[in-house]
């Protein structure tokens, strides 16, 4: 005895609108390209003037892009080492993102992965292991996996990094 259901066109056609409508759920909405200028001027200014600044890394990201995060697209290099005190991240809007922070001081380097952070919880401060934060001579930052078009920015403070 063989059970086979019948599945006629109002049903496939349902499921199809279904599938649709779910597709769309997904999609992520649409961002003002000037709202993000405005974010990351303001992101900037905020720390422009700040004794402590070492460096201000920052780059927008397309939705779903990863090839930032592997590269590593923004890099600093002192002009003598320098001490880290503390690394904070933010991007702008709703959405998540994550990244790959590298630090070079002299002849090792060290990357700590950033799981996806929210955006609009920000600035998140990175924990940085403090043996990782001496003698520091490069800092990069890539960000990927970004939930939507976005832009980010990574701040670094300390001291030294400059030739007296």
């Amino acid at each position: 005895m063989s059970h086979e259901l019948s599945v006629g066109r109002p049903v496939v056609a349902l499921l199809a609108a279904v599938g649709v409508l779910a597709l769309a759920g997904c999609t992520p909405e649409p961002v003002d390209p000037a709202a993000v200028d405005r974010w990351s001027a303001s992101s900037d200014a905020a720390v422009e003037h700040d004794d402590d600044l070492l460096a201000v890394l920052s780059a927008q990201v397309g939705a779903g892009k990863t090839e930032e995060r592997e590269r590593g697209s923004v890099a600093m290099t002192f002009a003598a080492p320098a001490e880290v005190d503390a690394v904070e991240f933010s991007c702008f809007g709703d959405g998540t993102m994550s990244g790959m922070l590298l630090l070079d001081a002299r002849s090792t380097s060290r990357s700590l992965g950033l799981e996806p952070l929210q955006c609009g919880d920000g600035p998140h401060r990175l924990r940085v292991p403090a043996t990782w934060r001496h003698h520091v001579d490069r800092v990069s930052f890539g960000a990927g996996d970004s939930t939507a078009d976005s832009a980010w920015q990574l701040t670094v403070r300390g001291s030294g990094g400059a030739a007296d």
